[in-house]
């Protein structure tokens, strides 16, 4: 167990059709450069108090222990009183995290690389191993994340 593992095996495609097309169905990355401290961005990402504040659909988050580390579990309401539990399958402090659906097929990895003492750039890579992305994020997401951290 070396935690937070970077390579990710991505399924892909083969035959007809264009793999880079299929792959945009199946994954998202988006990326944005933060005037924070990585320690800062990840602390305040692992706080589920904060996930409303930066994610629209999200209503309520809570998890299942503090602090955060491998097998924590996430769970999280939608304004519309969905719930959807994910579990910490990848940690790295102060690098990143990997949450990954319980009972389904959706993934999504918050990575944090410092590009100085106070700059980090915030990569949010979210994948389904089968079928597409029912609601990707938009680049404005990582936007929110950005005023509200940056306050």
């Amino acid at each position: 167990p070396l935690g937070f593992s970077i390579p990710l095996e991505v399924n892909v495609a083969r035959g007809k059709g264009s793999e880079v097309q299929f792959r945009k169905m199946r994954e998202n990355t988006l990326r944005i450069v933060i005037n924070k401290p990585v320690q800062f961005l990840f602390e305040f990402s692992l706080n589920p108090q904060n996930t409303p504040r930066w994610v629209d659909s999200i209503q309520k988050e809570v998890a299942s222990e503090r602090p955060t580390k491998l097998g924590t579990i996430y769970k999280n309401w939608t304004k519309e009183g969905v719930a959807t539990e994910y579990e910490v399958t990848d940690f790295g402090e102060n690098r990143g995290f990997t949450l990954s659906e319980i009972g389904g097929d959706y993934n999504v990895r918050y990575t944090f690389l410092p590009i100085n003492d106070n700059q980090t750039e915030f990569e949010y890579h979210e994948w389904v191993s089968s079928g597409k992305l029912e609601h990707p994020f938009a680049q404005t997401v990582l936007e929110e994340f950005k005023e509200i951290t940056e306050g």
